[in-house]
């Protein structure tokens, strides 16, 4: 008997909102998880748990007015968390387990913010890439069972103000992935999956040309 379980989910949620608008900031990442089981002749079993979690944030201000207070502003930051765990089990067939995770700035480096003096331009960009892979795989034998897990959550947000006007944006991902093998003696099986999703958030503005005499 060969039963095979696959699953995989992505959810991308985004909000933003345009902005109008010399302050600039950039962050990138690259977070990762990898593991691997093998299991080779005679009754055996093997588990695997691993984690990490960072949270960045950074914010700047310029050009105080009369009370202090800076006219121009800008933040940003970053918070994830990623979690896989992986467990075979055989009674001497070969078993093997390898997986992937990672969460990578993307193709526009992570976030960046320009934001100009007073009423100047204003531009903000922010991407991150969600990478998972698992590759499962029961060997002609005897009973065996292996599975993987895979889950991941990222968000990162951009503000900004000056004295023309504010904006924001906010990507959040949210992603599982888990896969099984349970086979019976003399049954091989092969489980190969990938989960991707990506994002890229721009804003640009300039603020209005100044009215004609």
């Amino acid at each position: 008997m060969k039963k095979v379980i696959l699953a995989a989910v992505v959810a991308v949620l985004l909000v933003g909102s345009s902005a109008i608008g010399q302050i600039t900031e950039g962050q990138n990442w690259n977070l990762g998880l990898t593991d691997s089981l093998t299991l080779l002749g005679g009754p055996s079993e093997a588990q695997t748990i691993q984690g990490i979690g960072t949270l960045n944030v950074q914010a700047l201000g310029i050009n105080p007015d009369m009370n202090g207070d800076p006219t121009v502003t800008a933040g940003e930051g970053i918070a994830a968390a990623l979690f896989q765990t992986g467990e075979a089990e055989t009674d001497g067939a070969a078993v093997g387990l390898g997986q992937v995770l990672s969460l990578t700035g993307g193709t526009q480096n992570g976030q960046q913010q320009q934001i100009g003096d007073l009423a100047g331009p204003a531009k903000e960009t922010q991407s991150v890439a969600l990478l998972g892979t698992q590759n499962l795989t029961k060997g002609i034998g005897s009973n065996a069972e292996v599975e993987g897990l895979n889950l991941a959550g990222f968000g990162m947000g951009q503000v900004f103000e000056n004295n023309c006007a504010e904006g924001g944006q906010l990507p959040l991902i949210i992603g599982g992935q888990f896969s099984e093998i349970e086979g019976a003696a003399q049954a091989v099986a092969v489980v190969a999956t990938t989960m991707t999703a990506s994002v890229v958030q721009v804003q640009s503005a300039n603020a209005p040309p100044a009215p004609q005499p």
